[in-house]
């Protein structure tokens, strides 16, 4: 995850220089989350959700989130996409047979399924 402040528009501006950090020096299989924090502050907005969406496909991330610390919104939101495209990406999703289509999610094999939205990649709705 990368966040950057959408009040301050030289840390979005910023975020270019970070992404090339990371395909650098990150792991092969890196998963990529743009966050834009402070969307509780619309007054003193500097950065449109479109450009950041325009960045997140543009690199390739998984997705571009708005948020605010301070209201807690998406938070939550933000680390269970990560953690559920991670699940998904190092195989922890598991069909049960004659069962429904529906995948059904393991942290580890003896764990007990996670209930909660279907699994898929989501990429930015702008």
């Amino acid at each position: 995850m990368i966040a950057y402040d959408l009040s301050r528009r030289d840390t979005f501006d910023s975020l270019p220089h970070w992404i090339q950090a990371l395909e650098q020096y990150g792991a092969a299989s890196l998963v990529l989350v743009l966050i834009g924090n402070k969307c509780d502050l619309e007054a003193q907005r500097q950065v449109l959700f479109e450009d950041a969406c325009t960045l997140a496909e543009r690199s390739g991330a998984l997705a571009a989130l708005e948020t605010s610390a301070k209201h807690h919104h998406n938070i939550e939101e933000a680390f269970q996409l990560m953690a559920r495209e991670l699940l998904v990406r190092h195989g922890g999703i598991h069909y049960q047979d004659n069962q429904s289509d529906s995948p059904t999610v393991y942290l580890h094999s003896d764990s007990h399924p996670i209930e909660g939205e279907q699994l898929e990649k989501r990429s930015c709705d702008c």
